[in-house]
């Protein structure tokens, strides 16, 4: 019998060979099936996102007549009550929830709601007399 230090090479084939086989029949081949595993292996069935309700993770809803810090109103001004004549224009919301009226000045808003921002700038523009209440005949 020959050594295996005579052939070396044909030495590793061999050994090469033998794992190549042990390795292919050590159950690589095999398949496994979902239907087979054990039920506690088995992963969640996939939820249906369009069902999940997200409006838990929002902050609380705000309303949209509530005036908030950025929003931009618009101001109508009557300047001749005899005529009824008017002038509209912009107003954005400061930072601090104020707005600047022209001919009234800064008047607080942010935080209200629209007919109660309407009557606090009346209010306001009748204490600053800067427009007068029409007398009723």
């Amino acid at each position: 019998m020959q050594d295996r230090n005579s052939h070396p090479a044909l030495y590793w084939r061999l050994i090469t060979a033998i794992v190549a086989i042990t390795a292919l029949n050590s159950g690589c081949a095999k398949r496994f099936y979902a239907s087979r595993l054990p039920p506690d292996l088995i992963a969640p069935s996939i939820l249906d996102l369009e069902a999940i309700n997200l409006s838990g993770l929002t902050d609380q809803s705000v309303s949209a007549e509530v005036i908030q810090p950025g929003d931009v109103l618009e101001v109508t001004i009557i300047n001749d009550f005899a005529k009824l004549t008017t002038t509209t224009t912009p107003v954005r919301v400061a930072d601090d929830g104020t707005v600047v009226i022209p001919l009234v000045g800064r008047v607080s808003v942010g935080g209200l709601e629209i007919e109660r921002a309407e009557q606090s700038v009346n209010a306001e523009s009748i204490t600053r007399a800067c427009s007068a209440i029409p007398a009723s005949r």
